[in-house]
Parts: C-alpha cells; sequence; structure tokens
C-alpha cells in the first residue's frame, strides 16, 4: 500500500513541471516553429544540376518544402557535365557527416506534393527511394525486369538516397564509362 502511495505522489508532483514544460513547448513552437523542428528534422541536401534554367514552380515548391524541414539545403550546378553536376556537390555533402540524405532533383522536375515525406518512410526499408515519373515516349524512369520485377535502374529526377549508399561507392561516383540498352534491358561497357 506504501508503495502505491509511493507512485502516486510521484505522478502528483511531477505533472504539474510536465505540464509546464508542454505548455512553455507549445508557445514556443508558435513564435519560432522553425527552431523547434530543426532538431527533430532530418537535414537533407538537395542537389540539383542545371543547364542553366531556372523554373519558378520548382523553385516555389522547395520553398513550401523548407517550410516543413528547415534542414534541407539545395546544391545547385550549371555549366559542367551532368555527370560533374552531381559529383561536385554529393562529395561537398559527404564531407560534412551532419547531413543524413541526399536528394537529387533534376532543375524540370516538379516533384509530387509531399514527396519528401514518402521518399522518408520508403527509406525506413531500403536505401534509396525514386518516385516514378513520365519520361519521352510513354516511359517512366523506373526501369524493371520483367521477367524478376527487380529494379534494374531509376532515373534522378526525383530519388533520395541514404548517405551510406555513396559513402560506399568508388569515386568519382557518376561517369559515362556504361550505358544501358533500353531494348535488351543490359548495361555495355562505352569504348
Amino acid at each position: 500500500r506504501s508503495m502505491i502511495k509511493n507512485i502516486i505522489a510521484r505522478i502528483v508532483l511531477s505533472w504539474p513541471q510536465q505540464w509546464y514544460r508542454y505548455e512553455r513547448n507549445k508557445k514556443l513552437k508558435k513564435l519560432y516553429p522553425k527552431i523547434m523542428t530543426e532538431s527533430t528534422q532530418p537535414k537533407v541536401a538537395i542537389v540539383r544540376p542545371s543547364r542553366g534554367l531556372i523554373f519558378a514552380e520548382v523553385e516555389e515548391y522547395f520553398e513550401q518544402v523548407r517550410d516543413t524541414y528547415p534542414n534541407i539545403r539545395t546544391f545547385r550546378t550549371h555549366n559542367l557535365p551532368l555527370y560533374d553536376c552531381f559529383n561536385v556537390h554529393i562529395e561537398e555533402v559527404l564531407s560534412d557527416p551532419s547531413y543524413q540524405y541526399i536528394w537529387l532533383n533534376e532543375e524540370d522536375t516538379l516533384p509530387p506534393v509531399k514527396a519528401l515525406d514518402a521518399m522518408l518512410e520508403f527509406l525506413k526499408t531500403v536505401d534509396v527511394a525514386a518516385i516514378q515519373y513520365p519520361f519521352n515516349g510513354g516511359w517512366g524512369t523506373i526501369g524493371k525486369s520483367s521477367v524478376t520485377g527487380d529494379i534494374l535502374f531509376t532515373g534522378l529526377g526525383c530519388t533520395l538516397v541514404k548517405r551510406k549508399v555513396f559513402e560506399s561507392l568508388s569515386k568519382p561516383i557518376f561517369k559515362v564509362d556504361k550505358s544501358f540498352n533500353i531494348s535488351s534491358l543490359q548495361w555495355y561497357n562505352n569504348p
């Protein structure tokens, strides 16, 4: 019986302190919403290669994403071969150990609403999440084997990758030493 009184006394004594902490945090979140969420949000680097074009709709999209995910930083390049546009910034991101994810997003690809939420959820079980989007001639950007259903490749228009994937690859990560034949679904070495 004294044990029950002791437990009840602890609950009664700790309740006002926890309630105060909860109310204080609620007020701070209203005053400083980004500060209160920064420590709990993943740190994401967005690597966006460009041919020098800027699409207003895509820019607005990422501004809205930053409202929810304040730990996002965008890395842009242009006037480089496409593979270098990726390599330059991925190396820069990997030099900062605080980034957990790298979101590859091409300049002309407008991700669907809540794309980052969906990809982060998917990355709880896998290392790479890609969003299927239409491509020239009705092709999709995710290629699957018709025999096994395995994913053979994905475009990089909207792809979120765990940091450890890039850390495990030899450098340079992106190169043009192979080509993919879409008809035979096979990779070939470039001459």
